[in-house]
């Protein structure tokens, strides 16, 4: 398996790194626990520093989306044997349903902005990735956090007398 049939194109050892750095093994029950995305690239570039590599083709389990999507950084990929990866792979959407999925959510959400990034040429997409990656753990973080607090203000009150 290549990286980028693994960890998309133009991954570095960083972004791999990054990216199997999604949770722990808790202390009791082998519950995993999710390391926040503010953390996951620094420690992946201490990591790189002190001569850690991954080579996907050596792998024996690969990472798949864990089974609740929408709770974002909180789900933590299901690592799966590499026999069973491509049905898990399968399953998947593939890249250009991802990416029209998203165009339609963006499309309703802010056209303008779909019209902005659909006149960019690929050398100024990837040149505005990699001006945004730096931002993006905290954006998802900030996210996460946004949509917690409205869980919370609109989660029906516990009667306490009970």
């Amino acid at each position: 398996m290549t990286p980028e049939e693994l960890f998309g194109e133009n991954a570095t050892q960083v972004d791999m790194i990054s990216m199997i750095l999604d949770a722990f093994p808790g202390q009791r029950d082998g519950v995993m626990v999710p390391i926040h995305p503010k953390a996951r690239r620094p420690w992946a570039e201490r990591l790189f520093a002190r001569g850690l590599r991954v080579h996907p083709e050596l792998m024996d389990e690969f990472p798949t989306p864990g089974d609740h999507p929408e709770a974002g950084w909180m789900n933590p990929h299901k690592w799966v044997p590499r026999e069973k990866f491509a049905e898990y792979e399968q399953s998947r959407p593939t890249n250009a349903q991802a990416e029209q999925q998203l165009k339609n959510m963006l499309n309703v959400v802010d056209p303008q902005m779909l019209a902005r990034i659909e006149s960019m040429s690929d050398v100024e997409k990837r040149e505005e990735l990699a001006r945004q990656a730096p931002h993006m753990g905290d954006m998802l973080a900030r996210l996460n956090e946004a949509r917690a607090q409205f869980e919370r203000q609109t989660k029906p009150k516990e009667d306490d007398d009970a």
